[in-house]
Formats: structure tokens, sequence, C-alpha cells
């Protein structure tokens, strides 16, 4: 298989990234890959179709047919998709659809003091992608698990007088919920960053910290754009 350009940035060795909510490829190909993080929707047209963080509907060539008594569960949910691109116009891609996992949304925890952070479990934890698209910090990790458990995670929020006033702390804290290590699995999870972010600044800088497979690269900066 060919290497492909993916349109998020790849979390292995980088320290330092930008946030972006859409890559074009450096040369049009049929067979070029996409991933991205998008909300299923029922449009206005009568379809269900995945709209991105940066308003761009990506209509599969195959009708998703959802049943009544699935709607709620499935309708106006985030999904990291896989896909290849057939057609596209300003602002509608006609996509074939690869693969779609529903991602977890889970809010994030504000913290009185660093010292709180003692109160959760800190496993190590295999970033895989961790990217900004919209007011959404989103999250690829790769467990070993059943599949049966939920995995815990804990998005915690501390203020810290060492940071600049323009930088968001978030320190994530992992927890396996002593699920049985069968499988090696991924799991998607997104987190809504828009309460935590001062909309009156051009740019806010995230500082993410967590215990990594490799302690030289426990921490992130994401700079991202608030407007």
């Amino acid at each position: 298989m060919k290497t492909t350009k993916q349109i998020f940035f790849i979390l292995i060795l980088i320290l330092t990234l930008s946030s972006c909510d859409w890559l074009e490829p450096e040369v049009e190909q049929s067979n070029q890959i996409y991933q991205t993080a998008a909300t299923l929707i029922h449009d206005t047209s009568g379809k269900n179709l995945f709209l991105t963080d940066d308003s761009i509907k990506l209509q599969p060539t195959e009708e998703i047919i959802i049943p009544d008594n699935k709607k709620d569960s499935l309708l106006n949910k985030r999904y990291f998709i896989t896909f290849q691109i057939t057609e596209q116009t300003t602002t509608l891609y006609t996509i074939n659809l690869l693969s779609s996992q529903q991602m977890r949304e889970i809010p994030i925890t504000p913290i009185q003091s660093i010292n709180d952070t003692t109160k959760y479990t800190n496993q190590t934890l295999l970033l895989k992608n961790l990217w900004i698209s919209g007011s959404y910090l989103n999250m690829i990790t790769e467990i070993q698990g059943s599949g049966q458990k939920f995995h815990n995670y804990n998005l915690l929020f501390s203020l810290s007088p060492t940071l600049s006033p323009d930088t968001l702390n978030l320190i994530m804290r992992y927890d396996n919920n002593k699920d049985n290590a069968i499988y090696t699995l991924q799991e998607a999870t997104t987190y809504n960053l828009k309460e935590f972010i001062n909309s009156e600044k051009d740019s806010v800088i995230i500082r993410f910290h967590y215990n990594s497979y490799y302690p030289e690269y426990n921490t992130i900066y994401i700079k991202t754009s608030t407007k």
C-alpha cells in the first residue's frame, strides 16, 4: 500500500504541532486516503452525511441508513472517519467511506490545583494522534483490552502560575479499568475546549501532559487559532 498523507499530524516523536481542520493533498489522486473527525448529521437534503468542524459536508457514495430506534445514539455524534474523495465542490465532497468509529465525547474536568491530579489513576498511554479541529481536541490511542469495558480518560484543566495566561494547561489521566489485555484496540475520544478558550485572543497554546511510554515526550504543545 502506498504511503498516504493524513488529514491530521502524526504524533510520533513530535513535540509541537499546529492545529488543522483540513489539509489538501499536494497532488490530486483518486486513491488519496484521508482521516478526520466529523459529526454525522441529517442534512436538509434528506440524507445522512458527515459535517467536518470547518463546515465541509462529506456525502458517502453509499447511503447511510439509520433505523428510527438508533437515531438518538448515532446522529449528531462525532466520528473518526477514513475515506477517499470521489467528487468535490466548494462545500460538498462525495466520498468513498472506508471506515468510521464513533468518538467518545468526554467532558473536561477543572481542578483547583495540580495536587488534585493524584486522585486519578495515571497509567501509561500509547498516544497515536492528537489534533484540534474547531473547538475540539481529538485523540486517538492504542490500548490493550477485551473490547468489553470502557477505559477511563480524565482530561483535567488546571491553572498554572508558571504558564502564560494564553496557555491552556491540560493533563490526561488514563485508567484501563482493570480490563483484560486480550486485543490491541484503537480508541477515539474528543473533548470540547470551547468554555476553556478565551475567544478574545487570536490564538491559544494548549499544553497537553500525559504519562507516555516515552517519558521524554510526556508534554505536547499545540498552537491553535480562536478565530
